[in-house]
């Protein structure tokens, strides 16, 4: 195995984990944004995060 891919292999062990608590930790405001920036519906955004559309909408409004 060549060090490039060692690079690679490791780099991917210790982001995975990283990006695992960070959406953890991620406010259901910060995860209304993320998921509007992704291209979802106000509709799609609050079944996937069991709020209400007027909630998602609110949350939108209020920048």
């Amino acid at each position: 195995m060549s060090y490039t891919c060692l690079a690679v292999w490791v780099v991917v062990v210790l982001l995975v984990p990283f990006i695992i608590v960070v959406r953890f930790c991620e406010s259901e405001r910060e995860s209304i944004f993320r998921l509007r920036h992704e291209g979802n519906s106000n509709r799609s955004i609050s079944d996937r995060l069991g709020v209400s559309v007027y909630r998602v909408r609110k949350e939108l409004v209020t920048e």
